[in-house]
């Protein structure tokens, strides 16, 4: 295996291409054993950058000096890294001058990572990402296009303005009612608890009430429904309308163990 450097840049070459070496605008090293990009101080005109395809050992992806990326920055436009096994792309942050990058069919697995690099690729307009995990995501290519605001080609197809508009706009708008939310949940406007009990249904003068009614229920439905909750069995209530009870109890004489949202029992004599 081996390291990317200026000597390996320019071997092969003799005379005047040696001389002007550090002019070299491109340079197309795919498919070799490059294990480490450096070596690149002195190339600062250098603006394509091609190292796609290097045959790595197992479990060993691209790596990158952060030297000679700093040499690089403002002038490298052009870069392939294509099928390297890179897990993440923080190390070309420096990389301002960007225009096209090609990172296709590597190890790439994190969006949020992309969010945070794009807004310093302001000149990129083309991504290549094809063969990454992440493109598995849903509403992946969306999310691109929504954080990458200069692309016009995204995966090998056109990102048209009309698109990205649309986007934008349906992001903005998710944000707002997002932000919406979150102000209304801040401010306890929302406690969770359970609706009230509708106070439209007063208690009558004999102290009897006609019981918890559900908004939208019929009387007739809330009826069964407590009925059935109560659990009578044939022994109990032998009938039951406008949630009285008609029961074979005890008569009791007052009111003070009865709570404002238990119904009250009307015991007919006859019974007993």
């Amino acid at each position: 295996m081996g390291r990317l450097t200026i000597d390996l840049i320019t071997r092969g070459t003799s005379g005047y291409a040696k001389k002007k070496r550090d002019e070299t605008p491109q340079q197309y090293l795919g498919g070799n054993c490059i294990t480490v990009v450096e070596g690149l101080e002195k190339l600062q005109q250098l603006q394509e950058l091609h190292v796609e395809n290097q045959q790595l050992p197992a479990g060993e992806q691209l790596l990158f000096d952060p030297r000679s990326l700093n040499a690089v920055s403002k002038s490298l436009e052009v870069l392939n890294v294509s099928g390297n096994k890179l897990e993440s792309l923080r190390d070309l942050e420096v990389l301002q001058g960007l225009t096209q990058l090609y990172a296709s069919d590597n190890l790439l697995n994190d969006i949020k990572e992309l969010s945070q690099l794009l807004p310093f690729w302001t000149k990129l307009w083309r991504l290549e990402l094809v063969g990454n995990p992440l493109c598995h995501k849903s509403k992946y290519k969306d999310k691109i296009i929504i954080m990458g605001k200069n692309l016009g080609m995204l995966d090998g197809k056109e990102v048209t303005d009309t698109a990205k508009q649309f986007l934008c706009n349906w992001h903005a708008t998710r944000e707002t009612q997002k932000k919406k939310r979150e102000e209304f949940t801040r401010q306890g406007s929302f406690t969770g608890d359970l609706p009230p009990v509708n106070q439209h249904y007063p208690l009558k003068h004999s102290g009897t009430r006609l019981g918890y009614l559900m908004p939208g229920l019929p009387r007739k439905e809330f009826d069964e429904i407590l009925s059935r909750n109560h659990g009578f069995g044939e022994g109990g209530p032998s009938k039951i309308q406008s949630g009285v009870f008609r029961s074979k109890l005890p008569v009791i004489d007052n009111n003070r163990f009865l709570s404002v949202l238990t119904p009250r029992l009307n015991i007919d004599k006859g019974y007993l």
